[in-house]
């Protein structure tokens, strides 16, 4: 490679960079092929579809680079850059959202605020001195109040230390949980329970409550955590793959994220056999740790309506560390409950954010 580059004169050396930048954006889309390929055909496989799934939004959102780099170079890589982006959206809607231009309209009396959040049991406030406690407590009460007063908060890893103070101060009368997963309401519960998802920490708290003279169950869930994720970041971003014993940590880490996907997949489908039984219209909230690109997605997706791709914008990240720029955390609604306003407000309370969605009922 460096004798490629030195060789006969130097003025032609801005000329062979080119050359080998053109070729590396035709190998990035031809390893991006393969993997959106591994993704379709072998989605169902843990270990081949659920791997390639994770890294896959990284991809689609580089063919932007591409795209422009090789339009720039006038090469027919940035045609193909831009031509696999459109067809990944489409493919994978859950990615991106641009909404079209429209007047804003005021909000509707009968709409109502559901806020989901994974509050990693609010380490960042109850591990903070006594004496500070009270201050930092205020300043996610004004947080979560001031995107839009929740008439429902669904939240994922909380423990007594967090929900009790929130109950209290945030003036929910109402509230259940199981293992870490709870729901607070202004309005008195009809019926309550939970999922069994067997011997694991994850879980699925749902209650009915009335609205507008309508049932509807609500959901908390939190499908399986890939604690795999976490340690391959760390050695990846801190250098040890190249320590002797790197590459089995990492292959063992992957073969604990493989096994992650086979439990999340099981729990999902618990989930939605729940919810097919269900008679009442259903919103369904909770930190799902799988992205768009992923199985579990596309077939949450097909049972009920992300309200993301209703009225969201932009990539509607909710997990910042540690890889940015992920959705993980997901609002669903059935018929007739349609999605106004879908946004997440960037705060570190937690390593995720909070997805705040506004409510109505559909004209019939």
């Amino acid at each position: 490679m460096l004798t490629f580059l030195t060789r006969n004169n130097t003025a032609d050396f801005p000329g062979r960079c080119k050359w080998l930048l053109c070729r590396a954006l035709w190998v990035y889309l031809v390893c991006f092929s393969l993997v959106v390929l591994g993704v379709l055909l072998f989605g169902k496989d843990e270990m081949v579809g659920g791997l390639l799934a994770l890294p896959l939004p990284y991809l689609i959102y580089g063919l932007v680079g591409v795209g422009v780099l090789g339009l720039l170079m006038r090469s027919y890589s940035g045609l193909f850059g831009w031509g696999f982006f459109g067809l990944s959206l489409a493919a994978f809607p859950g990615l991106l959202r641009v909404p079209l231009p429209a007047s804003e309209a005021p909000v509707s009396d009968s709409s109502w605020v559901v806020v989901s959040y994974n509050l990693n049991y609010l380490r960042t406030v109850v591990l903070q001195p006594e004496a500070e406690r009270p201050r930092h407590f205020a300043a996610f009460y004004e947080f979560l109040e001031g995107e839009a007063p929740p008439d429902f908060l669904c939240v994922q890893e909380t423990s007594s230390a967090s929900y009790r103070p929130i109950a209290r101060d945030m003036g929910f009368a109402h509230y259940f949980g199981h293992k870490g997963t709870m729901i607070f309401s202004r309005r008195p519960f009809l019926d309550k329970g939970f999922l069994d998802f067997g011997k694991t920490d994850n879980s699925c708290t749902w209650v009915d409550v009335e609205i507008q003279g309508q049932r509807v169950r609500l959901y908390s869930t939190h499908l399986q955590s890939s604690h795999a994720s976490g340690v391959l970041a760390q050695y990846l971003l801190g250098g040890h793959i190249f320590h002797r014993n790197g590459l089995a940590l990492v292959l063992e880490t992957l073969r604990r994220y493989a096994e992650s996907v086979k439990e999340r997949r099981r729990q999902a489908t618990v989930l939605m056999e729940h919810i097919r039984r269900c008679p009442w219209p259903v919103i369904l909230c909770g930190d799902f740790n799988e992205p768009p690109t992923s199985l579990v997605y596309r077939r949450m997706s097909r049972l009920l309506q992300d309200s993301f791709r209703s009225a969201g914008s932009g990539l509607g990240a909710t997990y910042g560390s540690p890889f940015p720029f992920l959705r993980l955390d997901y609002v669903y609604s059935s018929p007739p409950i349609t999605a106004l306003e879908h946004r997440v407000p960037h705060r570190a309370f937690s390593d995720h954010f909070p997805v705040v969605v506004r409510f109505h009922w559909a004209a019939p």
